[in-house]
């Protein structure tokens, strides 16, 4: 085998943890409990305190640009209720997706703006008991400069660095195709296009809540892993065989108590404070049915007390530690990435080494090589 050959299998090798067992640091919006999310800080900032992925949600603006924002209404994250020029843009709406869910909201919509009136906004940090230090202080970026960070960051990456990744979540599909008269999933596509990344599933991964969403994403951008996100109480075995057999999906996101079985306090249902966790739910093992790549994720791990099960006393690496080694999730979605990391790096030390980092001479170089043509082949079959 030549080294061309062994570099090219590597640089085709889909985007997957270092180790067996050993799941992805997912920062959800970033570094979002210490920076405002979806902010070129928080992403930074994320990357540094070692995510394996970098989380991000998609809106429309009126020119058709993909920007990273959670929601079509501006006020929760932004400062748009402060500019002037802006005053006369407060609407009503009825924001709606495929799954039914349907909401009136009054506010300021990105299909409103222009991306260059976006970029006279700046983000405030969207949970007020967390640092508001950083407000005002930065822009909503755009979806192609997220992707040209973890370009930069993949062209920079010494041999000993791990790769970082982005997860984009496509949201309300229809809802903006509607509103701005151009299909979001093509939106999207031309931008993984034009930034050449199309076809690179170790730097792109996507995720939906909404089927027919997840279905177009699949046709337009075949080569890229696609998850379907899920936060319903359950998830048959039929909808798991579905989804990889005829949609080809890749894998599933759902809410941390779809995995951590248990029972709630009337008063809150919530997975919070109050919650008593039991132990791991069988959606794990029944979704490994589809394959060993068919990939679990969960959502979303915070430090706060309030948002951790009352078992895990309050504490943020004991709640991380559960999913990581009892329930044995593929990806940890947090807003504490630096959290997580020392958790994964601490609880997989011996598991292996890291993709771009091969240890043990040119056998373990070759077996690596090995795995990955095999880890190709495998995902171009399905």
């Amino acid at each position: 085998m030549t080294l061309r050959l062994l570099a090219l299998l590597l640089a085709l090798l889909p985007f997957s943890s270092e180790a067996a067992g050993r799941p992805w640091v997912i920062a959800h919006r970033g570094s979002s409990g210490d920076y405002p999310g979806l902010t070129m800080l928080a992403f930074t900032k994320a990357a540094e305190e070692g995510a394996d992925m970098l989380e991000l949600d998609t809106a429309v603006t009126k020119d058709h640009q993909v920007i990273v924002l959670h929601e079509p209404d501006l006020s929760p994250t932004t400062n748009v209720k402060d500019v002037p020029e802006f005053a006369g843009r407060l609407k009503t709406d009825t924001i709606f997706s495929d799954d039914n869910y349907t909401k009136n909201v009054t506010d300021y919509f990105t299909w409103d703006f222009s991306l260059d009136e976006i970029k006279k906004l700046r983000k405030h940090q969207r949970i007020s008991f967390r640092d508001s230090s950083f407000d005002g202080k930065e822009q909503v970026p755009s979806l192609r400069e997220a992707i040209q960070l973890v370009k930069r960051l993949d062209s920079e990456r010494q041999p000993d660095q791990r790769r970082v990744a982005l997860l984009i979540e496509v949201k309300l599909c229809r809802y903006f195709t509607a509103r701005t008269n151009r299909s979001k999933e093509e939106l999207i596509a031309a931008d993984l296009t034009a930034e050449g990344v199309d076809n690179r599933p170790d730097i792109i991964h996507l995720q939906t809540f909404e089927l027919q969403c997840a279905a177009e994403l699949k046709r337009l951008l075949p080569n890229l892993p696609v998850y379907k996100l899920e936060e319903s109480a359950g998830i048959s075995d039929e909808k798991l065989t579905q989804w990889r057999r005829d949609l080809k999906l890749d894998g599933i996101g759902v809410h941390k108590a779809m995995v951590a079985g248990g029972s709630a306090n009337p008063a809150s249902p919530e997975f919070t404070y109050k919650y008593r966790v039991t132990g791991p739910t069988d959606l794990v093992q029944r979704a490994k049915r589809q394959g060993e790549n068919f990939k679990v994720l969960v959502w979303t791990l915070r430090n706060e007390d309030r948002y951790i099960a009352w078992t895990f006393s309050q504490d943020g690496w004991a709640e991380a530690d559960f999913f990581a080694t009892e329930a044995k999730i593929d990806g940890l979605i947090t807003d504490f990435p630096k959290t997580v990391r020392r958790l994964v790096d601490d609880r997989f030390a011996s598991s292996g080494s890291k993709i771009g980092s091969p240890s043990g001479g040119l056998p373990a170089l070759l077996a690596l090589a090995a795995a990955a043509a095999a880890s190709w082949s495998s995902y171009l079959a399905v």
